[in-house]
């Protein structure tokens, strides 16, 4: 039979010189021309990495290619040594900042006649040590999306990279501690410079059954389905098929059934598990993965097989993030195929939008924009801390919400007042004509003089930089304003839908409406919209079938 060069030598590498060793691979294991047994072996994957006696995560050879395709230039296996000495220190300086100084993370050379050489980390080089760290987490292996199931289910899991290996807990650990701490990765790196690679590791060992550093994090299906969507495959249905064997807090992904034949395209694989999702607990938050207009299939079903880096619904529920869930989800009568009908509300319609919002920009030295804005007669605490949320989409850039507005507040007090980010003043100044000034005793600056301390400008960055670039500011008829899509445009609508935890904006198409997108608009995240429904039931707001095409 024939194999890859790459599993040929893995297979050199891993077999013993005087004893003989079981391996299961997939390659070799699955008859992966026969599209029914592949279906039924990949059902069974799950349960053979949680029951393997070990799980080898094998990297390659010293040189590899990058996620781009180009080639990682490591000149000889001293740069591997580097690298996972790089891991060992990461984790080992935060095991004595935890006070877990008993413990030591270190690595292995093995020889070519099998036998384990122990090695510690080389703290001389830290700054080349971390950058060959980074660099390791560039290659192809963290960027699939079957290496999740290995990683995540493995009881007892080793990396392995030419003849050096190192506990899959130190390598996803480290991951863990350059997320939660960029600074700790070379030169400062911020969160949105990180590699694809270890935002991936950090999410495979938070998710590890053997990791013990941290709570076992917990999704849903189509939660899980969000955010491994930065995972790659060639077979577009294997970015469901690949997190079957991974628990959830649904029964979702055990009813899928793989079906790898020709007749049953990846389009009706996602449309299927969408009304799968229907029937959870929490019926519409793939939602918020929907709207990039991909024609093959209704624009309500994501395309689960793209890459999307970042959606405004966090990973955990939050009185922020309540726009109806406090209302079931209603399903309409008589659907078509390829239609979702939903009982909701359209709240109102998008009349102007920010042009894009460019992180970096052109800064000129002679405008005075900012000390003009500063000077102006202050806005209301309420008006700065729906400014505040508003930017960062109730987010602190980590997927979770904010818990604390007046610390979030203070936070952009300190931003704003830094002058460091010029930008910052650019979508303040766009939101002029829809906040009322509050009165003329007191400026802009001074207001937030009074409302700085503890604010920190870097917090405030970091929760912004993941969703600067995807979403921008927009107004609408009734003047009131939120962040959504880049590609939304002038007269999508402003929906609520019964059962959802955010805002939709919802484009008009013949007799329905295409999914542009979530969005967040903070006056309707605490189940406004349904008060107002309960209070007032003859008022201007209706609840109406929404058909989603």
């Amino acid at each position: 039979m024939s194999i890859s060069s790459s599993l040929y030598i893995a297979l050199r590498e891993l077999r013993g010189s005087n004893a003989s060793r079981v391996i299961w691979a997939d390659a070799i294991c699955i008859n992966q021309d026969d599209v029914k047994e592949r279906g039924q072996q990949v059902a069974l994957m799950g349960q053979i990495f949680s029951g393997a006696w070990q799980v080898v995560v094998w990297l390659g050879e010293e040189s590899d290619r990058c996620l781009c395709g180009n080639t990682v230039l490591e000149a000889s296996l001293s740069s591997v040594s580097n690298a996972f000495s790089g891991i060992c220190t990461v984790v080992n300086d935060w095991l004595v900042q935890a006070g877990q100084e008993a413990l030591e993370a270190t690595y292995s050379e093995i020889s070519k006649d099998g036998q384990s050489t122990m090695l510690r980390a080389n703290t001389d080089d830290v700054e080349d040590n971390r950058s060959a760290m980074i660099q390791l987490f560039r290659r192809r292996w963290f960027s699939r999306i079957w290496v999740l199931q290995e990683a995540v289910l493995a009881r007892h899991a080793v990396v392995q990279l030419g003849s050096y290996q190192i506990p899959w807990e130190w390598v996803g650990l480290a991951a863990a501690i350059v997320v939660h701490k960029p600074e700790l990765s070379p030169r400062g790196y911020s969160r949105d410079m990180i590699p694809t690679g270890t935002m991936n590791s950090y999410l495979m060992y938070r998710l590890s059954i053997s990791q013990k550093c941290f709570p076992r994090l917990e999704f849903s299906f189509a939660q899980l389905l969000q955010v491994s969507r930065h995972f790659q495959s060639k077979e577009p249905k294997d970015k469901i098929y690949g997190l079957l064997g991974i628990e959830t807090t649904d029964s979702v992904g055990k009813q899928i059934v793989p079906d790898y034949r020709d007749t049953t395209t990846s389009e009706k694989v996602f449309e299927d598990v969408a009304r799968l999702i229907l029937t959870s607990a929490s019926p519409l938050t793939f939602l918020s993965g929907a709207g990039d207009f991909d024609c093959s299939r209704p624009s309500w079903v994501p395309s689960w097989d793209e890459r999307r880096p970042w959606t405004i619904l966090p990973t955990k529920q939050h009185p922020g993030f309540q726009c109806a869930s406090g209302a079931s989800m209603e399903l309409g009568p008589d659907m078509k195929a390829g239609e979702l009908v939903l009982k909701g509300v359209v709240v109102d319609q998008i009349t102007s939008m920010q042009e894009h919002r460019d992180y970096w920009g052109i800064f000129d030295r002679n405008d005075k924009s900012r000390e003009n804005f500063l000077n102006q007669p202050r806005w209301s605490k309420e008006a700065w801390t729906k400014c505040a949320m508003t930017l960062t989409c109730g987010g602190d850039g980590r997927a979770y919400p904010i818990d604390d507005e007046v610390a979030h507040l203070a936070d952009l007090a300190a931003l704003v007042l830094s002058g460091s980010a010029h930008w910052i003043i650019r979508d303040l100044i766009a939101l002029r004509d829809v906040i009322e000034p509050e009165g003329v005793d007191m400026t802009q600056a001074g207001y937030l003089e009074e409302i700085v301390a503890g604010g920190s400008s870097r917090r405030y960055i970091s929760a912004v930089e993941p969703v600067r670039d995807l979403y921008r500011l927009f107004k609408t008829a009734s003047k009131d304003f939120g962040i959504g899509p880049v590609d939304m445009k002038i007269g999508d609508k402003l929906c609520v839908l019964f059962g959802a935890e955010v805002p939709f904006l919802l484009r008009p198409k013949e007799d329905g409406y295409e999914v542009v997108g979530e969005c967040y608009v903070y006056d309707l995240m605490h189940g406004e919209v349904l008060e107002k429904l309960a209070a007032d039931p003859d008022g201007q707001l209706k609840a109406e079938w929404i058909k989603l095409i």
